[in-house]
């Protein structure tokens, strides 16, 4: 069987880890970000959100790398993760290996939401686009899908290419895969896409 092809989510499109204090405001003008914030993350030192130029950014990383040095002065910083913030409607897709009934594919209201108001669907996999459709058609966060409050209508054509495919993928990889999930899956305006924000699986261990 072919080996599955998970990459680094750190590094992809509109992320980047620049190793130094030098490199971090080039880091934070990547010209692929949108202009609605950044995060910066320092492993023991934090998280800053809503950065919204290189100076911010700058500025952050500074006293970010102060608070780690205060803490342990003889810590070694290797490098900050910069990365686009994004705001959408946050959505789960995931898949899994039943014992009853086999691979099953799960859509619904993610982020937070996945456990407070558990509001998901599940098909038997395969599942085409029409299937994924269905799926979230049936739930109650399609309203948010549609536009909320005066929020702009999200981009449900790329969520259910989204669904879809990760059903195939899991199909694919079987062999080797007991669950993975995409959550949250952001689902930005109408036409804007689906950025994956974590997408954590889990390795079969009856193989």
């Amino acid at each position: 069987p072919n080996p599955i092809p998970f990459a680094d989510s750190r590094t992809g499109p509109g992320s980047s880890i620049p190793p130094s204090l030098d490199s971090v405001t080039a880091a934070a003008n990547l010209p692929s970000w949108r202009t609605d914030g950044r995060f910066i993350h320092i492993g023991g030192g934090g998280v800053r959100l809503g950065l919204r130029d290189a100076a911010s950014v700058e500025a952050a990383a500074k006293t970010m790398a102060d608070a780690v040095r205060h803490h342990d002065p003889k810590a070694e910083i290797t490098g900050f993760l910069v990365q686009e913030m994004v705001e959408g409607v946050e959505m789960i897709v995931g898949a899994h290996h039943d014992p009853l009934y086999g691979p099953v594919l799960l859509v619904g209201a993610g982020g937070v939401l996945v456990e407070l108001v558990r509001d998901s669907a599940l098909r038997l996999l395969p599942a085409d686009e029409a299937c994924a459709r269905s799926m979230v058609d049936s739930l109650r966060a399609k309203t948010l899908l549609q536009g909320f409050r005066g929020k702009p209508p999200a981009d449900i054509d790329a969520l259910v290419r989204a669904a879809a495919a990760l059903g195939d993928f899991f199909l694919d990889h079987r062999d080797h895969l007991a669950e993975i999930e995409i959550n949250p899956l952001v689902v930005l305006p109408e036409g804007k896409g689906v950025p994956a924000v974590h997408i954590p699986a889990w390795a079969r261990t009856d193989a």
